[in-house]
């Protein structure tokens, strides 16, 4: 028997025994909570830090609203990766075109 089959149909430990679902054991579940939690920590834990030196300088300024402004400086950060992405495809795709708005 093949490495393959031995380990796609042997027993689960959890939910029915022997039943798969999609090549998992039954009761597990699909996603995990570090497909969420693994990116938000690794894209937002400078607005954290972010948060915690301007709310320092800022003593008028609620610790929550500190760490919201850290969060949309992060979100405007990601605007301009997606804008330079946008431009180099453009560059390389050798579209030329400037739409301007029309003056009277």
């Amino acid at each position: 028997m093949s490495a393959f089959r031995r380990y796609a149909f042997r027993p689960s430990r959890r939910g029915v025994p022997g039943r798969r679902t999609a090549g998992r054991p039954a009761g597990r579940p699909l996603v995990s909570t570090m497909w969420f939690l693994g990116p938000y920590l690794l894209s937002f834990t400078a607005a954290w830090i972010y948060g915690f030196v301007y709310r320092r300088r800022e003593s008028s300024l609620g610790a929550l609203h500190a760490v919201l402004l850290g969060h949309i400086f992060v979100i405007y950060g990601y605007i301009w990766f997606a804008a330079g992405w946008w431009g180099l495809w453009r560059a390389v795709t050798g579209k030329r075109t400037w739409l301007k708005t029309a003056r009277s």
